[in-house]
């Protein structure tokens, strides 16, 4: 839960630093979502920004889209599912049946708060590489990459 909160919680600053709101929705704040949306969205960025126009170009012609441009660009495509607030909300509150997506289920475990921890330090050190906040709050405002 306090990994998903720190990413969150970078996800608001980016929103700020980037000027943007995403495009998608009319809420006067961002929701929780796309606050955890945003930290990742930087991580695709720097996937992003690390390719060549020829693997873009190979990508786009053999009919991959944004899943397809590597694992944080996939794992940003997740956050804007709802899949990072799901498992909050799971380990917030006390339910019976926490509410998490079957297919990532299986996943849920006690490597993932450690993980998370990774994406964060890493989503937190690339605040400085400007190409991967260009693309990062493109990415964002369009409302790019949903599942």
């Amino acid at each position: 839960m306090l990994a998903i909160f720190a990413i969150e919680e970078l996800g608001k600053a980016l929103i700020a630093l980037w000027g943007v709101r995403n495009k998608k929705h009319s809420r006067p704040f961002p929701s929780h979502v796309e606050k955890q949306s945003a930290s990742l969205a930087l991580l695709a960025g720097v996937e992003i920004s690390k390719m060549t126009k020829s693997q873009l170009s190979e990508i786009r012609n053999a009919g991959g889209g944004f899943h397809e441009m590597g694992p944080f660009s996939s794992q940003f495509a997740y956050a804007r599912s709802g899949f990072f607030d799901d498992l909050r909300m799971a380990v917030t509150y006390a339910d019976r049946q926490p509410k998490l997506p079957i297919e990532g289920a299986e996943e849920v475990g006690a490597s993932m708060a450690s993980e998370l921890l990774d994406w964060f330090d890493l989503a937190f050190a690339s605040v400085t590489n400007d190409l991967a906040m260009d693309v990062a709050s493109t990415i964002f405002e369009n409302d790019l990459g949903r599942m």
